[in-house]
């Protein structure tokens, strides 16, 4: 692998996570502003304003008013087509629960990748192991194990970041390595479980995931996709990594969206122990 900074260490995460936190309180404050607004005005028929003897359209009447429906005249008085002004708050309430929707559709983009405690993969046994090929797409750091057409698992990568990007190319895996660690400082001894490699220096691994391009050329996996991909492939299955993949379009749905960059640093002596490289619970590959 080409890099020498612990993957693991405070240093490495950077400043992604707190920026990514202060975006998202932002947008959820800008976004929080006008569903306040819908809510008077579905429902409140008049406020009145706080200046003493003064009048003013409340939402509920400006809101009537952009539909063309009857609204109060004053603070103090009722609407004058009870009906319209019905329909009216229906309209509003009708608003405010589509404004709530998007709310949590768009929140939901912000915070949408699990956390890795709860991660699954599911990967199939092949029929035919010598039909097996790996494809990775750097674009949407999506992997994908095929056998011809058959998807055997679909996961999320992590691949290079600008300036160390992961080659595109042609490859073929030629050495395999389950318990494999760092040869050279620093941070000699470093876990780089279930290593395979495709071109000199560059290999699958387990490591932390990130939901952008973040590693020094290596791809890694979450150790749940990290142990499948080792128990799929074997010396010589071929490699294909592109900037894009036909199978991003056709399969990428079934990527579940991973972010371990909030994980905590696992204690060195777990690390160090020959316990890291125990296999996750459950069996690696199942029929289909």
């Amino acid at each position: 692998m080409a890099a020498s900074l612990n993957p693991l260490s405070p240093a490495w995460r950077g400043e992604t996570a707190a920026h990514e936190s202060r975006n998202s309180a932002n947008l959820s404050r800008r976004l929080l502003k006008p569903i306040r607004w819908l809510f008077y005005s579905a429902f409140h028929i008049c406020l009145p304003t706080r200046e003493v003897g003064q009048k003013r359209a409340c939402h509920a009447c400006l809101l009537a008013k952009a539909f063309g429906v009857a609204s109060a005249k004053a603070v103090d008085k009722k609407p004058s087509n009870l009906i319209q002004y019905a329909r009216m708050r229906h309209i509003s309430r009708l608003l405010l629960l589509c404004a709530g929707g998007s709310l949590l559709l768009l929140t939901g983009c912000q915070t949408g990748h699990v956390a890795s405690g709860s991660y699954h993969v599911t990967a199939y046994r092949p029929h035919d192991p010598s039909k097996v090929k790996v494809k990775l797409s750097t674009s949407t750091q999506n992997l994908f194990v095929m056998e011809g057409d058959r998807v055997l698992m679909a996961v999320q990568a992590n691949v290079g970041r600008p300036g160390a990007p992961t080659p595109h190319g042609h490859f073929t895996i030629y050495s395999k390595q389950k318990e494999r660690r760092r040869q050279s400082e620093p941070d000699r001894g470093y876990p780089m479980a279930y290593w395979c490699e495709f071109a000199p220096a560059y290999g699958f691994h387990e490591g932390f995931v990130w939901p952008v391009p973040h590693t020094h050329g290596c791809v890694r996996l979450h150790r749940e996709a990290a142990a499948r991909l080792f128990a799929l492939t074997r010396m010589g299955t071929p490699v294909e990594i592109a900037s894009s993949l036909p199978e991003d379009k056709e399969y990428g749905k079934l990527v579940r969206r991973l972010d371990q960059s909030r994980d905590p640093d696992p204690p060195r002596s777990q690390m160090m122990s020959a316990s890291w490289f125990n296999d996750p619970p459950g069996p690696l590959l199942v029929d289909q």
